[in-house]
């Protein structure tokens, strides 16, 4: 699934299976990613955050394994527990 340059602001993701998604160069400010998982076992990729805006999202408890996050904006992102 393809979200490239999207505007995600605010968004309510929480627990989705977002396995390999690309997010390259979207905005997802304030948006609540709890509990997803990015991650798909099949390719062995994660999703692609690159040049994302991701200041104050909420990924606590998110798998975010061979997630793509080169230039992306993490201020005041919450991580907590993420894998």
């Amino acid at each position: 699934v393809s979200f490239e340059c999207a505007d995600l602001s605010g968004a309510d993701l929480e627990g989705a299976n977002l396995s390999g998604a690309i997010f390259s160069r979207a905005v997802l400010e304030n948006a609540n990613m709890k509990r997803c998982n990015f991650e798909n076992p099949a390719t062995g990729k994660g999703a692609d955050f690159g040049g994302t805006n991701l200041n104050g999202v909420q990924l606590e408890d998110s798998i975010l394994v061979k997630a793509n996050l080169r230039v992306a904006s993490l201020r005041g992102a919450n991580l907590k527990n993420c894998n």
